[in-house]
């Protein structure tokens, strides 16, 4: 919340994150009130070998 009231503020139109883990669902959290555009996910994979 305290984002949204410092872009609000400043007048923050657009924003570009960097890459982030689609398992990461607190970043996605965070985000979720600015609409946000997915342009490229990340995941990661474990291979035993």
């Amino acid at each position: 919340m305290e984002y949204y009231l410092t872009f609000t503020e400043k007048n923050i139109k657009t924003c570009i994150r960097t890459p982030e883990l689609i398992e990461n669902t607190a970043i996605h959290q965070l985000w979720k009130h600015f609409k946000p555009v997915t342009h490229k996910r990340r995941k990661t994979y474990k291979k035993n070998l």
